[in-house]
């Protein structure tokens, strides 16, 4: 049994580089999440709201 070495070695590069190209995409992805602050356990009623500057002083 024969194994080509080259083959082995070319095969083992690209998975190396797909790997670290996949792990910096979702590294990416968390970094650049611009999710809603609000949702993030923040109370609407209780923070401040720039849309909304008056409704506190009801």
């Amino acid at each position: 049994m024969h194994f080509d070495t080259d083959r082995i070695i070319n095969i083992l590069i690209v998975a190396a580089l797909a790997l670290v190209i996949l792990i910096f995409l979702v590294f990416f992805a968390r970094i650049t999440d611009t999710s809603n602050p609000y949702r993030k356990a923040a109370d609407m009623d209780d923070t401040y709201s720039p849309w909304q500057p008056w409704i506190r002083l009801r």
